[in-house]
């Protein structure tokens, strides 16, 4: 599953750890951190349709993420801006390059900057059981 040129997995900072399930506060993260500068290329996993281009935070517009939905899976890209090229609906080739990773160090000073990567199923109507990346976002190699 390749998402990024380059993937390298998030270690621990001050703010917390990047790989799955790891703790964060009362949860537990869920997905997995590819380490990532502002303004890197985003790549669509697999074929699919961009679902959703939404709000990662509450209190903010400043940071959106992307939903891609496959044939079986579904995987969300924190920390990562839509290209002006795409809107929601449009069915997209595995490999395309969808848009480009945001500066999450300006929100958390002191984070290793990255995109946050989430993986469901498609019967998972209300994203409440994450399935592990690691080992899809290890594989990327294969697939380029």
């Amino acid at each position: 599953m390749r998402i990024l040129d380059i993937h390298e997995f998030r270690e621990c900072d001050r703010h917390g750890c990047g790989y799955f399930g790891a703790p964060r506060g009362n949860h537990k993260h869920e997905g997995v951190d590819l380490v990532a500068n502002p303004g890197d290329y985003v790549y669509s996993p697999f074929s699919g349709t961009i679902t959703k281009h939404g709000y990662c935070y509450g209190d903010t517009t400043k940071y959106r993420y992307i939903e891609i939905t496959g044939s079986k899976e579904i995987v969300r890209i924190l920390y990562a801006e839509l290209d002006d090229a795409f809107d929601i609906g449009d069915k997209i080739p595995q490999g395309q390059f969808v848009g480009i990773a945001q500066d999450i160090a300006a929100r958390y000073p002191g984070i290793t900057p990255h995109v946050h990567v989430e993986k469901y199923k498609v019967s998972d109507t209300y994203r409440k059981n994450p399935i592990d990346p690691t080992e899809d976002l290890k594989k990327k190699e294969l697939e380029v």
